[in-house]
């Protein structure tokens, strides 16, 4: 809660110290990385000690306080991780709800990587989205700018 009211007051460093602990915490003494510089890997957080939701969490709510930040490739590379992280089928969430996160999590991903002028990657995270939310019209309007 206090990364959130931080991350509203604009107080962004102090809010990105707080999620990055949190997942810290979250993912437990020794977490799974695919290599030394990934620690948003969507490994790690599937495999979080305190499930995977905290960490979860915790790294989309970093990957906004990097994109609030203008830290657009780390925002795309946080994003990325919790796109490949999302919830499946089979957990106790909707499948409408887990599609409508996906696309959430889809169109950050296109901004960040707006943001870091990889506009390939930016038009294929917005694709999803738009794929994933048809009707959504806000999506399609923002892949015409």
């Amino acid at each position: 809660m206090l990364g959130l009211t931080l991350l509203e007051l604009g107080q962004l460093d102090d809010a990105a110290l707080i999620f990055e602990r949190v997942r810290e915490n979250s993912l437990g003494p020794n977490p799974p990385k695919t290599s030394v510089a990934d620690v948003n890997s969507d490994v790690a957080i599937r495999s979080c000690a305190f499930g995977p939701g905290i960490a979860w969490g915790a790294a989309i709510n970093l990957a906004h306080s990097h994109l609030l930040s203008r830290r657009w490739a780390e925002a795309a590379v946080g994003y990325a991780a919790c796109v490949r992280a999302a919830p499946v089928a089979g957990t106790s969430l909707r499948p409408t709800v887990i599609q409508a996160k996906r696309a959430d999590l889809n169109h950050w991903l296109a901004r960040a990587r707006h943001g870091a002028n990889c506009s390939n990657g930016a038009n294929r995270a917005l694709s999803a989205a738009i794929h994933l939310r048809p009707s959504d019209h806000s999506l399609r309007f923002h892949s015409l700018i």
